[in-house]
Formats: structure tokens, C-alpha cells, sequence
């Protein structure tokens, strides 16, 4: 069973072009991997964005919020003061009266 020089050659030709396909073939994969993993990142770098953004938008939210309850405080405030201011000058009518009869 000896082997011809040319079917000898022919094969070393075969074997060169297989694990020639198989290296392009590896070097696919790893770029679609690598384009993958890039893909992720840039998936999670939205997230995280979109997650600050709402975090703002929440802490402005908070704070309009705040802001408004103070002025709502502040209004309560002095309504309650003129209510006491009011009393007062009705008590002072009141006594200026009965001083008077």
C-alpha cells in the first residue's frame, strides 16, 4: 500500500486548506463574540443611563414636590395667622363693647 508523491502532496494540500477554514471559522466566532459582548455592553450602558435619567426625573420630581408643600405650609401658615389676627380683633370689639354698655 505505498502512496504516490501526488497523493501524498494532495493531502498535505487538503489538510492545509481544512485547518485554514478552521482558523477563519475560529476567527469568526471570536468577532461575533467579541461584537456580542459589545452589543451587551452598549445595552447595559443604556440601561444604566436610562435608569440615571429617571432617577433625576424622580428627584426633580421630589423636589418640586418639596418645593410645593413648603408653599402650601407657608399659605396654611398665614391663613392661620390671619384667622388668629381676626379673632383677636373680634375679642377687642368684643370687650371695647361691654366696656362701652
Amino acid at each position: 500500500m505505498s502512496e504516490s508523491l501526488d497523493d501524498i502532496l494532495g493531502g498535505v494540500e487538503v489538510d492545509e486548506e481544512e485547518e485554514e477554514q478552521q482558523q477563519q471559522q475560529q476567527e469568526a466566532e471570536e468577532e461575533d463574540a467579541e461584537r456580542e459582548v459589545a452589543a451587551q455592553q452598549k445595552e447595559e450602558a443604556e440601561t444604566e443611563d436610562g435608569e440615571r435619567k429617571e432617577k433625576a426625573r424622580h428627584d426633580e420630581s421630589s423636589a418640586s414636590n418639596a418645593a410645593e408643600q413648603e408653599q402650601q405650609q407657608q399659605k396654611q401658615q398665614q391663613q392661620q395667622q390671619q384667622q388668629q389676627q381676626q379673632q383677636q380683633q373680634q375679642k377687642q370689639r368684643q370687650q371695647q363693647q361691654q366696656q362701652q354698655q
